[in-house]
């Protein structure tokens, strides 16, 4: 078993096989999603279809041994990939909870297919036991004037409040969160997930010194939840410049 709170510079396929099984609360999936981006040394972007998912069901594999009876796994990636990997899950006796829908209209339209709006996160129990804490968002308010936006089935006063404001369970469509757009609000040049959105993940699908497994860490962020969370975690990074990046933000 890997040390506690720290980053490990190994392929991540070759570290989990080193994981003792049943000894991880969560695993969170941003792996790289094969368009051909630069991600530095050692990575490969540009795989063959069948080569890319082969690795990411060995991963996948490795990931629900090393998992407790009521851990999870949740896996952030594009809809060209979210179909095999969810298919791959349930044949592997997998407990599907949820496709979240993450809307985020910031991608570049394509000529010959409707416009793409969304990444799909998919959340994984290990059995029907799970870790789920419910979370609220505030409701809609129109910008101008402040008034609902809905009328919530007329129901609006028995809506639960939350130091004075009216809010609404967390739904399975996320449009409250944005991606992480200009370089300068990067600590990579790739592509990094907003850490208010890993709160998210971590806040309804962990409990206060679960164990959280990131295996591509990246620049960190996972990890960087993790701690002001009061979780443990374990990263695996290939890029050593990734790491020291990781380390500076920690």
């Amino acid at each position: 078993m890997f040390e506690l709170n720290k980053i490990y510079c190994v392929d991540c396929l070759e570290g989990i096989k080193n994981i003792e099984s049943g000894s991880i609360d969560m695993v969170f999936f941003d792996p790289p999603f094969n368009l051909n981006k630069d991600y530095g040394i050692k990575i490969n972007d540009n795989l063959i279809k069948e080569k890319y998912l082969n690795w990411q069901y060995e991963i996948l594999k490795e990931s629900i041994r090393v998992l407790c009876d009521n851990g999870a796994i949740i896996y952030h990636t594009i809809p060209k990939w979210a179909f095999k990997i969810a298919n791959y899950l349930d044949e592997q006796g997998m407990v599907f909870q949820n496709w979240i829908c993450w809307n985020e209209s910031g991608s570049t339209p394509t000529p010959s297919r409707l416009y793409p709006k969304h990444y799909p996160i998919l959340w994984f129990s290990k059995n029907k036991l799970k870790t789920f804490n419910k979370q609220y968002i505030p409701i809609e308010r129109c910008r101008k004037c402040n008034t609902t936006i809905k009328d919530y089935g007329g129901k609006f006063k028995d809506l639960k409040e939350i130091d004075g404001e009216k809010v609404t369970v967390l739904s399975d469509v996320w449009d409250d969160i944005h991606r992480i757009r200009h370089n300068k609000n990067k600590n990579r040049k790739s592509n990094e997930l907003p850490e208010i959105l890993m709160e998210r993940i971590i806040n309804l699908y962990s409990k206060e010194n679960d164990i959280i497994l990131d295996p591509f860490s990246g620049s960190g962020t996972t990890c960087k939840i993790a701690k002001k969370l009061n979780r443990q975690y374990i990263g695996f990074e290939i890029n050593p410049e990734y790491i020291k990046i990781s380390k500076e933000r920690i």
